[in-house]
């Protein structure tokens, strides 16, 4: 496969994404190598693993629900970012990434484009099949409060229902052509890259980056991350079960964050390894072959785009299996004795000021099982009885000043 050429020596790349293409392995990579991009030429900047608060500040998003009190980020992340990216010499290869680019509006990305780099400002995107995005897309949601399962979120994206805010958003998100289109009417399609992801050569992205930024082979490399990893059918069922129990009480965004969110699911995912014969979530072949007529669409209009093109655009809408999986799109209604545990010790350990201990994987998987309705109502007595614990200290301060006055 031929690679891209390397963008000019001060050119500042923007990575948009799009969400669950490797976005995040990337910005490990990218992180990890700081050092030997500077010495390369190219550069990263700031501390942190993305640009992510900065592009969250200069779309108006919040990563969250704002509804239940989830803050945008102040102007400043964005402004700090600015500065940084001026503040690099003009000899300097840069790369900024967020996957939450790829919300901007014409108006926000000129804005964009302008104040990091204007003319110097080149574009990328990884990207692969929509049938690929769909089960981590869910997952994603359900991670972050959704109470859909697979099968009626799967009805609801790709059937259309254009009155739920969440089905708009994931559209705005994921009608890949439609982005590509916004960021490539501002800058041109000669200054926007499309590298498409194969999932037979797994170090793709990071060689296409390598020769973007211009650095030796082997300075951008898979980091494991076992925080990025997806779950098991299983898992994300448990923890769609405990949003079920938990929104029937009063919930801010930081209590469901810190208890669920940062707490049980990212347990589950970071304290364990997965099993063999644990299923992932499945897709049914009726949400296969309509995310392959999507794709077919988009890859009609990317192509006419004009785009720096790298891989294979056709392989975005791969043929469907002819045969499906009898009794496949059931829920699961039982987890691994492990995933119960992990669930647990992840809801207790946000109750600490400090982070918990780096959890051990497992050296085999616990074929035990417990019954996740009668796990998801043991985790809702817990947050139920944090939450009264709230509501009296709330009394006894009420009390207080009451008697004060």
């Amino acid at each position: 496969m031929t690679e891209p050429q390397p963008l000019e020596p001060g050119t500042h790349a923007i990575h948009i994404g799009f969400r669950k293409c490797a976005t995040t392995a990337l910005q490990v990579a990218l992180r990890t190598a700081r050092p030997e991009l500077r010495a390369a030429g190219a550069v990263y900047p700031g501390t942190g693993g993305n640009q992510t608060p900065a592009a969250l500040a200069i779309t108006g998003r919040t990563h969250g629900w704002a509804s239940l009190g989830a803050k945008p980020q102040p102007m400043a992340k964005w402004d700090t970012l600015v500065s940084r990216v001026a503040s690099i010499g003009a000899d300097k290869r840069v790369i900024v990434s967020s996957e939450f680019f790829d919300v901007a509006d014409a108006d926000t990305i000129r804005t964009i484009t302008t104040e990091l780099g204007g003319d110097r400002t080149h574009i990328v995107a990884t990207l692969r099949p929509l049938s690929k995005i769909l089960p981590s897309a869910w997952q994603q949601q359900v991670q972050f409060g959704s109470r859909l399962s697979y099968g009626a979120w799967l009805r609801a994206v790709l059937e259309g229902n254009d009155a739920i805010k969440t089905y708009k958003n994931f559209w705005e998100r994921h009608d890949h052509a439609a982005v590509l289109a916004r960021w490539a009417s501002v800058v041109g399609p000669e200054r926007v890259t499309l590298i498409v992801l194969d999932e037979e050569d797994r170090d793709r992205p990071y060689r296409s980056f390598e020769s973007l930024l211009g650095v030796p082979h082997g300075t951008l490399k898979e980091v494991p991350n076992r925080a990025n990893r997806s779950m098991t059918g299983a898992e994300a069922e448990l923890i769609r079960r405990i949003n079920l129990e938990i929104f029937n009480h009063d919930i801010s965004w930081d209590e469901y964050s810190s208890w669920v969110r940062l707490g049980a699911a990212q347990r589950i995912v970071t304290g364990r390894t997965p099993g063999p014969d644990e299923p992932r979530a499945y897709t049914p072949r009726w949400a296969l072959e309509r995310a392959a007529q999507i794709s077919a669409g988009y890859v009609e209009r990317i192509a006419e785009l004009g785009l720096n093109l790298v891989g294979d655009l056709a392989s975005l809408a791969p043929a469907v299996p002819v045969t499906d999986e009898p009794g496949a799109e059931e829920d699961p209604t039982s987890v691994p004795m492990a995933v119960a545990v992990e669930a647990i010790l992840g809801t207790a350990f946000s109750a600490r000021d400090q982070s918990p201990p780096p959890a051990e994987p497992a050296a085999a998987p616990d074929l035990s099982v417990v019954a996740d309705r009668e796990l998801a109502r043991l985790l809702g007595d817990r947050l139920q009885q944090r939450l009264r614990h709230r509501w009296k200290r709330w009394q006894r301060a009420r009390a207080q000043s009451t008697t004060s006055r």
